[in-house]
């Protein structure tokens, strides 16, 4: 690893990977799922470039209504395909949206009600007629009359390497083997930028809004079925959407210390006496004190290519166990 003599940082080789130097210097996944009370997902084939919504075949007022209540984590806009190899197949007119059926779904993560909706279309013009303040307000049943439930959880990773090549190089293998599985591939669509590229493969499975991180082909098949199962997969976890990244440390030392495997947010609460600490409420326990801090870790690179910028993360410290 190239370093710098004047501060002594890890900097990128030519080609290195950012995911790479995020698990070289052992940064944890927990606290680093980005913000989100809900989800609001385009079916668009066709390539991504690296602001997806835009840089798509997606019609720019589409684009704009889909990403309007995105400010403060509200509302959060993906883009899913198929595949990326049919994608840069050049297939325009599939891309540019001529006759074939596509959906839409959204969801809120919200505990105890996660449930996903989806919306068929054939013109994307027809997404504008999406209420999505209703979706912002907690209503994902009033954001369009014609939605239906949606009973199965999806996972959508993330494939976007216009974005960061990380996304690219590691996780199209996986989706294209889980396309080719029959008992995932209805459930599973490669993403648009889902953040966190540094963690690739990286994943969201929704309805629930539970990241995922440091995927490989069998852990992204555990994701998917543990959510069918109503359960959690714990190991690759970075947080649940609907927490800010310290209560989603706070939220996950819990779980981890007792193998708490539901999908349901466990109910996080910030202390009134101290800011950094936290109260987990998990069902069938006192609620635990958690302390959550700043722990510095060796800067490293959040995109390929880029300089060396990150050097702390979350870490939490669980002050008193819950009895059960």
């Amino acid at each position: 690893m190239a370093t710098n003599p004047a501060d002594n940082r890890p900097r990128p080789e030519p080609g290195g990977l950012c995911s790479r130097f995020s698990i070289e210097v052992g940064e944890q996944l927990a606290g680093t799922a980005p913000l989100a009370r809900a989800w609001v997902v385009v079916e668009q084939p066709g390539a991504y470039g690296r602001d997806a919504l835009v840089e798509s075949y997606l019609p720019a007022d589409v684009a704009r209504h889909v990403s309007s209540f995105k400010a403060d984590g509200q509302v959060r806009p993906l883009l899913v395909r198929r595949n990326a190899g049919r994608a840069h197949r050049g297939e325009r007119s599939l891309a540019a949206g001529g006759p074939q059926i596509r959906r839409a779904w959204w969801c809120r993560a919200d505990p105890g009600s996660a449930a996903l909706w989806s919306l068929p279309f054939t013109d994307p013009q027809e997404l504008l007629a999406l209420d999505l303040a209703k979706l912002a307000a907690g209503r994902p049943d009033l954001v369009h009359p014609d939605a239906v439930p949606d009973p199965e959880p999806m996972l959508l990773v993330c494939t976007n390497g216009a974005r960061d090549r990380c996304c690219a190089i590691r996780t199209r293998p996986i989706a294209a083997a889980l396309f080719a599985d029959p008992d995932r591939a209805e459930r599973v669509w490669e993403c648009s930028h889902l953040g966190g590229h540094r963690f690739a493969p990286t994943a969201v499975q929704l309805p629930h809004g539970w990241v995922h991180g440091r995927l490989d082909l069998t852990t992204a098949c555990q994701v998917l079925d543990a959510a069918r199962r109503g359960q959690l997969a714990l190991e690759t976890a970075r947080g649940w959407s609907a927490l800010n990244p310290p209560a989603q440390a706070a939220d996950l030392a819990v779980r981890r210390q007792f193998g708490l495997d539901t999908l349901d947010g466990l109910d996080v609460k910030q202390s009134t006496g101290d800011p950094n600490e936290w109260l987990v409420f998990a069902p069938g326990h006192e609620p635990a004190r958690v302390r959550v801090f700043s722990e510095p870790v060796r800067a490293h690179p959040d995109s390929c290519g880029s300089d060396p910028t990150l050097d702390e993360q979350w870490k939490a410290e669980i002050l008193t166990l819950p009895a059960c």
